[in-house]
């Protein structure tokens, strides 16, 4: 047993007793500190839209509202259509893709029940039947050419190349006076 003398060793005990209670404490509590796990917080940047980052796509044909559309890239044919209102009730959705990605200035037209959807190389020019792309079948339906006339402007094409424009038609006696003057505006060149 201690014995204390002065009523000042009293209190000089106690606090001596606090104060290794509260170090110990202190030591304790640093120690379990140190042996938890902390795992390491790994953020990634978050990329913000910016004017760059969108497309513009037209959306035309049997929708709720058609017109040119913002869009973000890897979004569908399928948002488009829902962006411009929905398809109406007439549309005919069986020749679209809806599963495929958009892309900038890429037009999309969803035809009516019983309207001929346009072909890939219409599509591709805009609606237009691009002279470098179309098949031999595209071209048969071309109002006044016929699978011969069709035979001849895609072996002028093999023999000379690309088309530059679609005068090239009348300049090389593929096509009429007449014909040309009814295939001009549904035929293009694309570069």
């Amino acid at each position: 047993m201690i014995r204390m003398s002065e009523p000042g060793d009293r209190t000089r005990i106690v606090l001596s007793l606090a104060l290794v209670a509260l170090v110990a404490a202190g030591a304790v509590a640093w120690l379990d500190r140190r042996s938890e796990a902390h795992p390491l917080a790994v953020t990634t940047p978050t990329v913000v839209p910016t004017a760059e980052a969108s497309i513009k796509v037209y959306v035309s044909g049997a929708v709720g509202v058609p017109g040119v559309l913002e869009m973000r890239p890897g979004q569908r044919v399928e948002d488009a259509l829902s962006l411009a209102g929905g398809p109406l009730p007439d549309a005919e959705l069986d020749g679209l893709n809806l599963a495929a990605r958009v892309r900038d200035e890429q037009h999309i037209n969803v035809p009516r029940q019983g309207e001929r959807p346009p072909t890939a190389s219409e599509a591709a020019a805009g609606g237009k039947l691009d002279l470098n792309t179309a098949t031999l079948a595209e071209l048969d339906r071309l109002p006044g050419v016929g699978p011969v006339t069709a035979e001849k402007i895609m072996s002028y094409r093999r023999e000379k190349g690309r088309f530059q424009r679609v005068d090239e038609l009348l300049e090389a006696k593929l096509l009429n006076q007449r014909t040309f003057e009814a295939v001009k505006g549904l035929v293009t060149v694309q570069p």
